[in-house]
């Protein structure tokens, strides 16, 4: 560019100062990968020259391999422990004295030990110097014990405490049958209403234009559910809370809430006021006459049951429920041929299903044959509402005038709940039969 003014020197200037400014900014970033370059070389270096040094190390363990067992290393010691296992094994396996085990022991620093480890034969004592020729008998015949070993020497259990296992051991109970297959919503008050109507509407054909078409209505009803308090209480002396191997606290707990599982499957399908079972309305399968017990149970009962229920939608989601001992008498029912019904053969675990229904099993249901009595259901457990107003609560009272003057506390678990079956006509029982 040709410089003719004052004003063409000075952009020249300028751009010349860029560039120089550019290409020191070049020079330094040159400088800094450089740097970085020489950085990495030498870590490539060390870590060269460590991995030199280990390949020395193994070169001089592997030629000193034959020699471990004499070094006092870690090495040497794990080394000289699983040679004096195999030893021993070998020694077992023999029946009797092996030089080669005693040495082993004795290379570990071995004390007296049992018999048992070399040969069966009583106690014996390894003596310093590993000769399998020093092995020589116990030296008492008559030792204090604490199990009676020496017969009627039982003077050295007094030395020994008793002890109680910190676990409690019982039977739990089963889980809730029905949690999670009902309706469960929440209620406000003591008395809540839930609207409902079994009403189905049908289209009817008209022959031509002018023919009046058919007019339909519907009813509603109403089922109702009431809060009930269920609760259970306990009282513990401070004393033997402190004095108790197991955790009283968490173990009450526990079963208070086993306890509400089968209370809850009670009340959702037998209990004499809200199970579905004892619902107004419900359809009802009588057993033939002579039937009285449960043992006299039928897969002709259970096909009873179904068409009961006379409509697909009535069927749709339903199960059969029942306790496990009802279901063992079904899993046994045979055709006139002495095939099974419900499993293929004896030796399999037969499917908890009858016509393709699923079998609900639990302890809720009955279990004591009587006559007239319900002990089989069948239906959608949708249909039945359990209301939650307080849901499982576990409280501890420690602060009351009988902590103070007693030492006593006291675990409580109190529950609000209601239970109805809302749609009667789309369940059935199954009830024994009067004589």
């Amino acid at each position: 560019m040709a410089i003719e003014t004052i004003e063409s020197l000075n952009t020249a200037l300028e751009e010349i100062g860029t560039k120089q400014t550019e290409f020191e900014k070049s020079v330094a970033e040159l400088q800094e990968k450089n740097i970085e370059l020489v950085t990495t070389l030498d870590e490539a270096k060390a870590t060269n020259e460590l991995f030199e040094e280990k390949i020395k190390t193994l070169q001089t363990t592997i030629k000193n391999e034959r020699a471990i067992d004499k070094v006092m290393t870690q090495e040497g010691h794990d080394y000289r422990l699983g040679k004096m296992a195999m030893e021993m094994y070998m020694a077992k396996l023999s029946g009797t004295p092996r030089e080669g085990a005693i040495k082993a022991m004795a290379d570990m620093g071995a004390t007296p030990t049992q018999a048992s480890v070399l040969k069966d034969t009583g106690p014996i004592e390894i003596v310093k110097g590993y000769n399998a020729e020093k092995v020589v008998a116990a030296v008492s015949a008559d030792p204090l014990t604490s199990d009676d070993s020496d017969e009627g020497n039982w003077y050295g259990s007094y030395l020994v405490p008793v002890d109680t296992a910190a676990e409690c051991m019982r039977v739990a109970a089963d889980s809730s049958a029905m949690m999670g297959q009902v309706t469960t919503r929440p209620v406000r008050g003591i008395t809540t209403y839930l609207p409902t109507t079994t009403e189905e509407f049908a289209f009817t054909a008209v022959t031509d234009q002018e023919t009046a078409k058919t007019e339909e209505d519907i009813t509603f009803a109403k089922t109702t559910l009431t809060v009930v308090t269920y609760a259970l209480w306990i009282a513990i002396t401070e004393e033997a809370d402190e004095d108790s191997l197991i955790a009283l606290g968490a173990l009450i707990r526990t079963l208070s809430s086993e306890a509400w599982a089968l209370k809850y499957d009670q009340l959702c399908l037998s209990d004499s006021t809200y199970g579905a079972m004892a619902t107004s309305g419900i359809n009802q399968v009588t057993m033939t006459s002579g039937d009285t017990g449960f043992s006299n149970i039928s897969a002709g009962d259970l096909d009873s049951m179904i068409a009961a229920l006379t409509t697909q939608n009535k069927r749709k989601g339903a199960k059969f429920f029942m306790h496990p001992t009802v279901w063992d008498h079904v899993a046994i029912l045979q055709d006139a041929n002495g095939n099974y019904i419900v499993r293929d053969r004896f030796g399999e675990k037969e499917a908890l299903r009858v016509r393709g229904y699923d079998v609900v099993l639990s302890d809720g249901m009955p279990s004591t044959s009587a006559v007239s009595t319900d002990f089989v259901a069948f239906g959608n457990p949708a249909y039945i509402v359990n209301g939650t107003k307080v849901g499982f609560e576990f409280r501890v009272f420690d602060q009351t005038y009988a902590t103070m003057q007693y030492d006593q506390f006291f675990l409580r678990a109190r529950l609000r709940q209601a239970f109805a079956l809302w749609a009667p006509s789309a369940w059935v029982k199954l009830t024994t039969a009067a004589s």
